[in-house]
């Protein structure tokens, strides 16, 4: 080890042609690149005072030893002081991340106090106004308790497509919740002609658990198959890390499958109330298809204040742009 470091020094040295002298007895002279700048950078280097003084390694360890000379060598290039040493720049790191912490808990209380307020409405029976909260709330912090809510809202004023895309809205951000699960199943029983999502059953998986929790198991899979692989070919070679290692990349492949085909399902959709799709950008083309409120569809393209989309049923059409809503 104390070879491969001492190697490591002789080859950072050459490459980066730096002067040294005194080495064996501690003494590490940084001196500037001999022979490829110029006389005014090296009389730049030298009135900075830290390139041309025999500076003491009181470390032991070679690895500090090397980052500190790096250290100084860097902070002739940006003068007197390195920037992530000097103070002021690490006060104003410091304001900064304290005035974002600061302004989020201040979308945090506000974001509450719309809640509260949309409450209010709420209980008052006052649901238009309940929606202005709600919404205004949301535009701050998006909270599946938020979406439920302006569903619920949204419900009491005889909007099931819009309460539905709240409900799938709250579903993506909490998944397993079952007061949610329930407003869905009361509202597709309350109203029988709002159309139910036709997902298909790869995207089922992602109503039980969120993709972040998809994303960071592939990731878990992945390492956990690097880790046991290596320490079977350079460790020691044993059968069991083999096999556990065999079994995490099959769980890698297959979680990594499920992203990738829930991929386009990420950007879908929803027509909150009857729709026409029609054959042309206009209203004046004849009409292609009559879709119930609450259909998802994807959009293929746009023209003026149209999009063409497809649905999950593979049927396409124009619809006007203000007629759909984003469950992203």
């Amino acid at each position: 080890m104390k070879l491969f470091f001492k190697m490591l020094r002789r080859f950072s040295r050459r490459f980066e042609g730096m002067d040294t002298r005194n080495a064996s007895d501690g003494q590490v002279e940084v001196g500037c690149y001999s022979g490829k700048c110029s006389e005014a950078v090296k009389n730049t280097l030298s009135s900075t005072g830290s390139c041309l003084k025999s500076v003491k390694n009181h470390s032991l360890n070679p690895i500090f030893s090397f980052l500190r000379r790096r250290f100084r060598c860097l902070k002739c290039f940006f003068g007197k002081k390195f920037p992530f040493s000097n103070p002021l720049r690490v006060t104003s790191v410091l304001g900064t991340f304290c005035l974002t912490v600061n302004l989020h808990a201040d979308a945090l209380s506000e974001a509450q106090q719309s809640a509260q307020v949309g409450n209010g409405y709420f209980g008052e029976k006052k649901f238009d106004l309940a929606v202005e909260s709600y919404q205004k709330a949301l535009a701050l912090v998006k909270s599946p308790q938020l979406y439920y809510n302006l569903g619920q809202t949204y419900a009491s004023l005889s909007k099931p497509g819009h309460a539905l895309a709240c409900f799938l809205k709250a579903e993506v951000l909490k998944p397993r919740w079952a007061l949610n699960k329930k407003a869905l199943t009361e509202l597709f029983e309350e109203y029988p002609g709002l159309s139910k999502p036709p997902f298909p059953w790869y995207h089922t998986m992602f109503r039980v658990l969120s993709k972040c929790t998809w994303s960071w198991s592939c990731a878990a899979f992945f390492w956990i198959f690097v880790s046991f692989m290596l320490y079977h070919r350079v460790v020691k070679k044993n059968k069991v890390f083999l096999s556990f290692s065999v079994v995490c990349c099959v769980c890698f492949v297959m979680t990594l499958t499920l992203i990738l085909l829930n991929k386009p399902y990420e950007s879908l959709y929803l027509l909150p109330e009857k729709t026409v799709g029609h054959y042309a950008p206009g209203d004046q083309s004849p009409m292609r298809y009559d879709w119930a409120a609450g259909t998802c569809c994807k959009i293929r393209s746009e023209a003026a204040d149209f999009y063409f989309v497809s649905t999950l049923n593979q049927e396409d059409g124009w619809v006007k742009k203000d007629a759909l809503i984003p469950l992203n």
